[in-house]
């Protein structure tokens, strides 16, 4: 089997895995009698980030040291691209208000509020790990794999990570349809960030960290998103 075609394979069963892993503990941790769902959610997440940051450990690596080398110009992109991408966000937020006066939260901002009341530690892994390490190298670094196109890689990997997220968090929000399409919108913004960024999955972990901030500080502050 030649290299590529080693590479899409892992690609495909990540994405396979990440569908069924919560199942398969589910399972285990049900033979073994241990019954809290958000523990076992807690430790199958963390095993599979271990597991995603393995596979990709000496891509970790070669764009870290590729940051290091970095001038002030392309520092000073990274803040355009974040910038950017805020303001993509707040086009999107005035565009709900005013279209959407009566917008309900959707199933992901329900999902992150109940688990920061519920489990804080949990809460604290999922937003800033979880979401900025593991599902970056899933749906960017494992993604490039079978998408080396451009334009197929940025709306083909939204487009997978926005069904991935509605998968565990089916929603009959009249709005559904609406949120899929903010998701989407989104989703599109860090795929383009991560192309123009040369594909360096340690700078869309960076942004996706900061990004990430802003649900935590408006839950910290007692305003829910």
């Amino acid at each position: 089997m030649s290299k590529n075609k080693k590479s899409q394979v892992i690609s495909i069963s990540l994405l396979c895995l990440f569908l069924i892993y919560p199942i398969l503990f589910n399972s285990f941790f049900n033979l073994m009698g241990i019954s809290n769902k958000q523990t076992l959610l807690f430790i199958s997440d963390i095993l599979f980030s271990l597991l995603i940051i393995y596979i990709y450990r000496k891509k970790l690596k070669l764009d870290l040291k590729s940051i290091k080398k970095m001038s002030s110009k392309a520092i000073g992109k990274i803040l355009y691209s974040i910038i950017i991408l805020l303001g993509i966000l707040f086009i999107i937020a005035l565009f709900t208000y005013f279209v959407f006066p009566n917008y309900e939260w959707n199933t992901n901002n329900t999902a992150i509020y109940n688990l920061y009341k519920e489990n804080y530690p949990y809460f604290l892994f999922k937003i800033f790990l979880f979401s900025s390490i593991t599902e970056e190298l899933l749906f960017k670094e494992n993604m490039s794999k079978l998408l080396p196109g451009n334009i197929a890689f940025i709306f083909i990997s939204s487009l997978v990570y926005v069904l991935f997220n509605f998968i565990f968090s089916i929603s009959e929000n009249q709005y559904a349809m609406f949120n899929i399409i903010i998701m989407y919108i989104q989703a599109m913004s860090f795929s383009y960030i991560y192309i123009k960024n040369d594909r360096n999955i340690v700078i869309s972990m960076i942004i996706k960290f900061l990004y990430n901030l802003l649900p935590f500080i408006s839950l910290s502050a007692g305003v829910l998103i």
